[in-house]
């Protein structure tokens, strides 16, 4: 399974509370969905059981020492 990565600016916001952007959510046919590591946390299952796929930056989430991000992308 290849790992699917993407870099956020600091111009990129979480779509729920507005901080930084770790992760987006894409969906065919569906707007992209932006989430802070909070929030990616908290709805990634529910996203992922209705067919999105979850990206993140792996380059930011490795400086925050939350290596298990890496684990895959769904």
């Amino acid at each position: 399974m290849s790992v699917e990565t993407q870099s956020f600016t600091a111009n990129d916001r979480c779509d729920r509370c507005r901080s930084q952007a770790l992760s987006v959510a894409r969906k065919a046919g569906r707007e992209d969905l932006l989430f802070c590591a909070h929030h990616k946390t908290r709805h990634e299952d529910a996203l992922i059981t209705q067919g999105w796929t979850v990206v993140f930056d792996a380059e930011t989430y490795d400086s925050y020492g939350t290596n298990q991000y890496q684990s895959a992308v769904h």
